[in-house]
């Protein structure tokens, strides 16, 4: 008995010893395995150091937005993953601010010829600068929790640039001021967890911050909107905070998502607007702000539609904005450049997108005005086309074509080869007036004459 009481306590020892080396060998192996799917997915330092690489077009959060020379002689654009120079006759196209690799974004061009960018083409991204006509690329801050919402502004003196920190999810962001030597001079903090799109005043005394601008608010704990306003000392003042709006966001979200567009200055600094969809049926509104006395006017309306890309005219007298149709048919107003008075009136177009090559694959095409509101200038960042356009609609006609890397979006031919079935595809009325460049197709298009 005490033989066989001897042999079983051997067996146990053995199964038990045969188990752990089971489990041992389990650890192992998922060990092995998360390494190899750690290396199949971008880490921590990958999306910190800028996801922009790895995609395959323009990136949708940075500020491909045209730049004008204060003389209105040069413009500045991002295509792709790269910055070009081009003069306002369509010559001398030449790319800048290139260090060897791809990866620099969102140009912010200052009054006096300096241009600041966000460059994350090396292991930590950074926020530097070069004269125009100069190859010198200077870093002027490189914090490690810049995102892709980090995009800089210049004051209107060119003494300052106003830019925010924070990626999405981080559960704290900064507004941050900086000399342009790189010297932070201001910063707040505060709980959106996004980055923000910085608009100095014209008076360069405050920014004011759209926190997770162009992006559905409200979805997830992490996608808050609000608009603030920085002070040069770093205080500010909440001009609108969505979360009051919609509540606090859950796990899934609320019913009711919000998308709010990039708040921007009247030209006296006393009004600010925005545009605001407080839910995805409901219609979007711009909204006036009177900074004297903090009164709030919805001045446009449009059902089933998003507006995006709000801008001013140099003298404040119209308002240009993109607005995308939202209905289930997609039919009844497309997708359209629009004008409109500051006082909500004049409603209408000036072109469609899809004359600038707009498709479901080639949607980054921003716009802007020249220093003297005589023209419009439009890029498609993903196909390379710069387009000049009056504000009444006429005279599109292509400007320069910039060559895009064949990792970063389609090839220039490919773009112009879908215009004309896009605005084909048109085949209703629009509710407001058309300008007489609304619906010109591709195989129309004019090079810009000298």
């Amino acid at each position: 008995m005490r033989r066989r009481n001897s042999m079983a306590a051997i067996m146990n020892k053995e199964v038990k010893i045969a188990g752990c080396l089971g489990c041992l060998l389990l650890g192992v192996f998922a060990v092995a395995a998360v390494i190899v799917i750690s290396n199949m997915l971008p880490g921590v330092d990958d999306l910190l150091d800028g996801p922009f690489p790895k995609q395959r077009s323009a990136s949708p959060y940075a500020d491909h937005s045209p730049q004008w020379s204060a003389d209105g002689q040069t413009i500045v654009v991002n295509v792709g993953y790269s910055i070009f120079r081009v003069d306002a006759d369509g010559s001398d196209a030449t790319r800048i601010a290139y260090n060897g690799e791809n990866g620099q974004f969102s140009p912010a061009l200052s009054r006096n010829g300096q241009l600041a960018f966000l460059d994350v083409s090396g292991r930590r991204p950074c926020i530097a600068s070069v004269e125009l006509y100069n190859a010198e690329i200077k870093c002027l801050a490189r914090v490690d929790d810049l995102g892709p919402w980090s995009i800089p502004a210049w004051a209107p003196s060119g003494r300052r640039l106003a830019f925010s920190v924070g990626q999405w999810g981080s559960g704290i962001s900064q507004a941050v001021i900086m000399s342009a030597e790189g010297k932070i001079t201001a910063r707040h903090s505060n709980s959106f967890r996004t980055g923000g799109a910085a608009k100095w005043s014209n008076s360069g005394q405050q920014v004011l911050f759209t926190w997770n601008n162009g992006r559905v608010c409200g979805y997830h704990p992490d996608t808050r909107c609000a608009i603030t306003v920085v002070n040069l000392d770093g205080t500010s003042s909440t001009i609108l905070d969505i979360e009051a709006i919609t509540g606090p966001p859950g796990k899934y979200g609320p019913i009711q998502k919000a998308t709010l567009s990039s708040a921007v200055w009247s030209p006296d600094d006393q009004t600010i607007y925005y545009a605001l969809r407080k839910g995805i049926h409901l219609p979007t509104i711009v909204y006036a702000v009177n900074l004297s006395n903090m009164a709030t006017m919805p001045i446009i309306e449009m059902s089933e539609t998003t507006i995006l890309d709000l801008s001013i005219s140099p003298d404040g007298g119209a308002l240009m904005f993109m607005a995308y149709d939202t209905s289930i048919k997609q039919q009844r107003r497309g997708k359209y450049l629009y004008l409109a008075q500051t006082d909500g009136t004049r409603i209408r177009t000036i072109a469609a997108l899809e004359s600038f090559g707009w498709s479901l694959r080639h949607q980054h095409i921003r716009a802007s005005w020249s220093p003297n509101g005589e023209r419009i200038a439009v890029i498609n960042a993903q196909s390379g086309h710069l387009f000049i356009i009056s504000p009444d609609g006429s005279g599109l006609c292509l400007l320069a074509q910039f060559e895009v890397d064949s990792r970063t979006g389609p090839s220039s031919e490919e773009i112009l080869a879908t215009i004309e079935a896009q605005i084909a595809s048109q085949s209703e009325s629009l509710d407001y007036q058309l300008s007489p460049s609304a619906n010109r197709k591709g195989k129309d298009y004019e090079q810009c004459q000298n």
